[in-house]
């Protein structure tokens, strides 16, 4: 499935790919800090390659370089959890003030360090 992203010019980093063939979930939320974080669902069969073409478009449609690759949001702000495709520190974006937040360094301490809570 990767293969094909490649060949539409679209790098992604090989640890977010990890993340989408080692991770699956339908709902993963809980506290980061004091922050609420809600990962978008990672399962069998998500359509990879849409999923990455159109975060892609929609960079460019905004006169943006595809570098950050949205995985959830904060809620009740909405503000969108993005992977810095280069660096892979994840970052909480402001769309309407276009400014990066450092969340955390990497995907692995994101997950590893949610504190969840179950029903």
């Amino acid at each position: 499935m990767f293969q094909k992203l490649k060949e539409l010019g679209l790098k992604i980093h090989k640890s977010i790919k990890e993340y989408f063939n080692s991770y699956w979930f339908l709902n993963l939320q809980g506290f980061y800090d004091s922050r609420l974080v809600n990962l978008e669902p990672v399962e069998p069969g998500k359509r990879v390659l849409e999923f990455f073409q159109s975060m892609k478009q929609y960079e460019e449609n905004n006169g943006r370089e595809f570098k950050y690759i949205q995985i959830g949001f904060i809620s009740p702000e909405d503000l969108a959890i993005n992977v810095d495709n280069d660096t892979l520190q994840i970052f909480i974006e402001d769309y309407e003030t276009e400014e990066n937040e450092l969340l955390a360094d990497s995907l692995v301490e994101l997950i590893s360090n949610l504190k969840v809570q179950l029903k």
